[in-house]
C-alpha cells in the first residue's frame, strides 16, 4: 500500500469513527493526536484521540493510558501493558501483543500483521489477508477470521470462534462456547472445552484425539461424521470433551482422525475400539 493510499485510508477511517462513536466519548476528555515514525518510543499514560505508528516505532499503553484509535503500519509494535485502546487497525507486519488492560471494541488485523493475546480482554478481532491471530491467555469474546489469515488458540477463553473463506484455525486449548466454520475455511481441534459446532458451505473440521464417542443422530463414513448430535471423546492427554454439533450442511466436512500411534496399534491387528456408538441403557 501506497504513502498515500495509507494516508487517504487513514483519514477517512478516522473520519468515519468520529461521525459513528464519537458522541460515546467521555465529553471531559480532551485528547490529542501522536504519530510516530522511524525508531520513536512513547508511553501512553494518559487519554489521546488518534495514534499512528509506522517504520519501526514502538507504543507502550501502560496503566491510565488510552487511545481511542490506533493505526500500526510497517514493522511497528504496540504493547497494551495496562492501558486501553478502543479501536485498533494494524497493517504490513506490525506486532500488536496484549499482556493486559484492553481493547474495548474491536481489531482489524490486515496484510501479515499479528496479534498476540497473552493475557487481559480483547473484545472483538476481526482478521483479514494474510494476518495471524495468537490467543494464549486472557478473554476475547469474538475472533473472526477472513481471507487467508490464520488463527490459533492454546488458552484463553474465546466465546465464538468463526473462519470463513480460505482461512485456517487451529485449537490446542482454552474455552470457547461456539466454533462456526464457514466458506471454505478450515479448523484443527487438538484440544479446548467448547459446547457448540455449526459447519457450513464447503468448510473442513478435524478433530484431532484418542478416541471418539458418536451420540445418537451421528454416524461414520472412514473418517467423515455425519449427521447432528453429541461428539464426544479424549484428547491426547486423556482429557474428556464433548461438542454439540449442532449444525453440519451437506458439503461442509467434519473428520475424526484418531492418533497416529493408535492408528498403528490398530494395524497391527491390536484389539481397540475407538469409534464407539453411545447404546441407550435399557
Amino acid at each position: 500500500m501506497s504513502a498515500n493510499r495509507k494516508l487517504v485510508t487513514w483519514t477517512l477511517s478516522v473520519t468515519v469513527a468520529a461521525l459513528i462513536v464519537g458522541a460515546a466519548r467521555p465529553p471531559e476528555v480532551r485528547g490529542q493526536d501522536f504519530l510516530l515514525k522511524y525508531d520513536d518510543e512513547m508511553t501512553v499514560t494518559t487519554y489521546y484521540s488518534t495514534g499512528g505508528l509506522s517504520d519501526q516505532s514502538h507504543v507502550i499503553l501502560a496503566p491510565g493510558g488510552w487511545v481511542w484509535d490506533i493505526y500500526a503500519e510497517d514493522s511497528s509494535r504496540v504493547d497494551v501493558s495496562g492501558g486501553a485502546i478502543s479501536y485498533h487497525h494494524t497493517y504490513d507486519t506490525s506486532t500488536t501483543n496484549v499482556n493486559s488492560g484492553e481493547i474495548k471494541y474491536r481489531v482489524f488485523s490486515y496484510h501479515s500483521s499479528v496479534i498476540n493475546v497473552f493475557d487481559g480482554y480483547v473484545n472483538d478481532i476481526n482478521a483479514y489477508a494474510s494476518s495471524r491471530i495468537n490467543v494464549s491467555g486472557g478473554e476475547v469474546p469474538g475472533v473472526s477470521a477472513y481471507q487467508s489469515s490464520r488463527v490459533e488458540v492454546t488458552d484463553g477463553t474465546v466465546t465464538t470462534l468463526s473462519g470463513y473463506a480460505t482461512s485456517a484455525i487451529t485449537v490446542r486449548g482454552g474455552t470457547m462456547n461456539r466454533l462456526y466454520a464457514r466458506e471454505s475455511g478450515t479448523m484443527d481441534i487438538y484440544g479446548a472445552a467448547f459446547n457448540e459446532l455449526r459447519a457450513y458451505d464447503t468448510s473442513i473440521v478435524t478433530f484431532h484425539a484418542l478416541d471418539f464417542d458418536l451420540g445418537d443422530g451421528l454416524t461414520l463414513d472412514g473418517e467423515r461424521i455425519l449427521g447432528t448430535g453429541i461428539l464426544s471423546g479424549h484428547w491426547f492427554d486423556g482429557t474428556p470433551w464433548s461438542v454439540d454439533v449442532h449444525w453440519q450442511e451437506p458439503d461442509a466436512q467434519i473428520l475424526a482422525v484418531p492418533e497416529p500411534a493408535t492408528l498403528a496399534l490398530l494395524a497391527v491387528g491390536l484389539s481397540a475400539v475407538f469409534i464407539r456408538r453411545r447404546r441407550l441403557s435399557s
